[in-house]
This record gives structure tokens, C-alpha cells and sequence, in this order.
């Protein structure tokens, strides 16, 4: 108990103290970590964030020594996503751009986890170059710096959307879908494809052992509530008692995927999964239309807020009409989903309200 309690030294939510203890939940020998060294290319993001929370806590759950180094682009996001985590002793905080060279200090990395992106649906227009480098020329720079002897596993987080429009009910890893190049909305899935492609060149010609990651619309607490993501959307219009304004007939269906449950996935690929294998990272469970999702929150929450339908939308939509992951793959490894759309919605509304008020 005192080890879960000294948490509290650095997260001040209980919340997020309680998600970060259930994403290390899984069978392992967490001692074969001492000693060992992790960089985290995207930490102030928020799988970043708080990927970097759950590597360091394991020091505090499980007495090792592990050291974790943060590569961030924004202060204000570092600081804002990982507030006094950043005084964490075990955690060396680096400010660089990937896009460009960059120069690393500490090359010996026994895991290199990146997650650097632009992933919000607002933001994809008008950023068109940056998406481009941040996927796939940073991609490149980091593996052209790490010492790849020393590298016991590369992760890279790519997306769901990489799948682009698919007939199929559960979205296996060897599926493909169809992708316009023509749409604005592409330049982010199309540059992730191609960082895949990348990523697997690469390490067969440099025998790199690797992993991607396709993460499946994952939300929680600290997650971005502007950046027009459905889930943030919807959070953002209870704490904030606005009307939510959809500019679809909400009759897309999506799994959501709670935070907790995607570290906890994410870090057992990274230290259990299949060298050179794809997984899905979602929550077949939740799999429902947006409308519906919308209306069971608004429910589950009491509140008044309505729900209204807009023709002109800001920015370009997404033609996916379904994304349903299989997630076999990992529930070999001993994965599986433990946070419903309820308690995942309470919870991260419940942080929202507080963190408003603080």
C-alpha cells in the first residue's frame, strides 16, 4: 500500500494514481527491468504522458531502477500533461523537433517507444508537410540514431487508420482498406502507412526488433477535450454544459478504448509481444454508433445537454462507416479490456470537472 500511496508524491488524481496501478496489472517479471532504459519519443502527448507515468511507476511498485527519457516538442504540453512528473529523479526530459536532425546524447536504449504525432482531426488541414515529417522523416531520424545492438525493442505507435474503408467486421492485422489520396483527411493515415512500411524496410535491412502498434480511438483523463476527436467532444460538452453539435447522422460505429486499458497493452507489446508482429490496440466491447455513444453518456451523466445536427462541418470528415478491431493478437499475450464506456466516461468526465476547478 505505502508504494501505491507514493504516487501521490508526483499525480496529485487519485483517478489517474488508480489508472496508472491497473495499466501494470499483467503477468511479468518487472524485475528483469532494473537497470534498464526506455525512451519515449512523444511524451507530452497524451499516450505519451502517460506511458511515461507508467514506466515510471514501475520503479514504485516494483523496486527497480529504471530510467526514462522523454523527447517533447511543446513546454506547455510537457507541463500541462505531466505536471510534477517532470521532477520525477528517474525521468531525463529532452526538447527536440524529430522532423529535423536531431542529436542524442544517450544512444544505449534497451526500448525506444514513439509515439510523436499530429493526430487531431482539426488540425490535419493546414499542417499537411508537418503530419508528413513528424511520421515519417522523424521516424527515420530516430532509428538513424539509436545504437540498434544495444535496442532489446522498437515500438511504433502508428493508427487504426491506416485500415482506411473496410467491408470487414473485425479488422484483423493483415487486413487492407482503401485509402483516397485525394482527401486532405488521408495525409495522416497515408503518412502513417508509409511509416509502417518504413519501420518493417528498415528492420529487416538493420535486423532491428520492432513492434507497430494500431491504437483504436483511446480516451480518458488528461486527453485534449479541443481536438476534435468524438469522445473529447463529448466530454467537453458535459463539463461544459454545452449542446454538442454533430456534423453526421452519427451512424459511424467506433470502439473506444479507455487509457488505462491501452498503456496497459501498449507495454505488454512492448515487453511480451511477438518481435516483428502488428497488434490492434481497442476495445471490441464498446463497438457502437456515435449517436449512441453520445446519448448513453449524456444519459449515464444526467445532464440536459442536447444533441444537434449541423450539414457543414469545418473540417473534412471521415468516410470510415465502421472500425471494429480483432484484438486476438493480443489477447494472447493475457490482454484484455476491463474498463466499460460507463466507468470509462465517469471516470474521465469526473477528472475534467476537477481539473476545471483546480
Amino acid at each position: 500500500m505505502k508504494k501505491v500511496i507514493s504516487l501521490a508524491t508526483y499525480e496529485e488524481s487519485q483517478i489517474v494514481i488508480d489508472d496508472i496501478v491497473n495499466s501494470l496489472l499483467f503477468s511479468f517479471d518487472f524485475q528483469s527491468l532494473d537497470n534498464k532504459s526506455f525512451l519515449i519519443i512523444g511524451g507530452s502527448g497524451f499516450l505519451g504522458s502517460n506511458l511515461v507515468k507508467a514506466i515510471l511507476s514501475i520503479n514504485h511498485l516494483h523496486n527497480v531502477n529504471i530510467e526514462v527519457s522523454c523527447i517533447y516538442k511543446s513546454k506547455k504540453n510537457l507541463k500541462n500533461s505531466l505536471g510534477k512528473w517532470i521532477n520525477h529523479p528517474n525521468l531525463t526530459l529532452i526538447n527536440r523537433d524529430i522532423s529535423k536532425e536531431i542529436l542524442l546524447k544517450n544512444k544505449n536504449y534497451n526500448y525506444v517507444i514513439n509515439l510523436a504525432s499530429i493526430s487531431n482531426p482539426s488540425a490535419y488541414s493546414g499542417n499537411e508537410e508537418l503530419i508528413i515529417n513528424s511520421n515519417v522523416i522523424g521516424s527515420k531520424n530516430i532509428l538513424n540514431k539509436i545504437n540498434i545492438p544495444k535496442l532489446e525493442n522498437y515500438i511504433y505507435i502508428s493508427s487504426a487508420e491506416i485500415y482506411g474503408i473496410t467491408d470487414e467486421n473485425d479488422i484483423t492485422e493483415e487486413s487492407y482498406g482503401v485509402i483516397d489520396s485525394s482527401s486532405e483527411r488521408s495525409i495522416y493515415a497515408l503518412s502513417k502507412k508509409l511509416t509502417e512500411t518504413f519501420t518493417v524496410a528498415f528492420a529487416k535491412s538493420r535486423k532491428l526488433s520492432f513492434n507497430i502498434i494500431r491504437p483504436f480511438h483511446i480516451y480518458g483523463p488528461g486527453m485534449n477535450i479541443d481536438d476534435g476527436k468524438i469522445h473529447s467532444e463529448i466530454v467537453k460538452a458535459v463539463v461544459r454544459g454545452e449542446n454538442l453539435t454533430l456534423f453526421s447522422k452519427g451512424d459511424a460505429k467506433r470502439s473506444f478504448c479507455y487509457i488505462s486499458d491501452a498503456i496497459r497493452g501498449l507495454i505488454m507489446v512492448t515487453l511480451k509481444g511477438s518481435k516483428g508482429e502488428i497488434y490492434n490496440l481497442g476495445n471490441p466491447n464498446t463497438f457502437m454508433s456515435i449517436k449512441t455513444l453520445i446519448e448513453r453518456v449524456f444519459k449515464y451523466q444526467g445532464v440536459k445537454t442536447k444533441l444537434i445536427f449541423e450539414h457543414n462541418s469545418p473540417y473534412t470528415l471521415s468516410p470510415i462507416k465502421k472500425n471494429k478491431p480483432d484484438v486476438g493478437k493480443l489477447n494472447k499475450l493475457g490482454w484484455e479490456p476491463l474498463v466499460n464506456i460507463q466507468n470509462g466516461f465517469d471516470r474521465t468526465i469526473s477528472h475534467t470537472l476537477k481539473a476545471a476547478k483546480d
